[in-house]
């Protein structure tokens, strides 16, 4: 169960790799100014040339929605009058945006393997375990299929630390601090 810091991803070679929706963002996304940008653009390609990496379409849809929300709520700062992001959105000035995201993700969709598929996933007892509030339902069933497929987790997200047995790989300073004492978290948080 091990949580590996970002600085040595060029060692892991072989493998394969599940993209968080947050890395998404940090690749090519709205973040501008982001001290992590850097970090994970660089560790995403060097696990990119030596791993087989894979996303879900939940990560691929939280990538457009989050991307559509912040390019709205920039566009808000600049222009208060703007109205609310479901009629704004279908405007011809928010169009060109909506193309650029559009185009990021069938970017990833071709050079990440999609996976749709992840029936072997109990709905109801991921949703139990997201009501501890240690998860979201996303992230659990990320944990779930990484479980599954023998794969690493690649987030800056700190709630997969609470999903026991998800190797993960990360620059998130608290998982890299905490990380010897992630056994007894799990135990405490009641997910072990």
């Amino acid at each position: 169960m091990s949580v590996i810091d970002i600085d040595v991803c060029s060692e892991i070679r072989g493998k394969e790799i599940l993209v968080d929706a947050n890395i998404l963002l940090f690749i090519d996304g709205p973040v501008q100014g982001d001290h992590r940008v850097k970090g994970y653009s660089n560790a995403y390609y060097s696990l990119f040339e030596n791993n087989k990496l894979f996303v879900t379409e939940k990560c691929l849809d939280e990538y457009f929605s989050r991307s559509v929300k912040i390019h709205y709520n920039l566009e808000k700062e600049d222009d208060p009058k703007i109205d609310n992001l479901k009629k704004h959105r279908k405007t011809d000035s928010f169009r060109h945006i909506l193309e650029i995201i559009t185009e990021s993700v069938s970017n990833f969709s071709d050079e990440l393997e999609v996976i749709k598929n992840y029936d072997f996933i109990d709905v109801v007892k991921t949703f139990e375990m997201a009501r501890l509030g240690r998860a979201d339902y996303a992230d659990l069933i990320c944990a779930e299929i990484c479980k599954k497929n023998g794969m690493y987790f690649f987030t800056d997200d700190s709630d997969i630390f609470y999903c026991d047995g998800v190797e993960f790989i990360t620059g998130n300073p608290w998982c890299l601090r905490n990380m010897h004492h992630r056994t007894r978290f799990c135990r405490e948080a009641g997910t072990a």
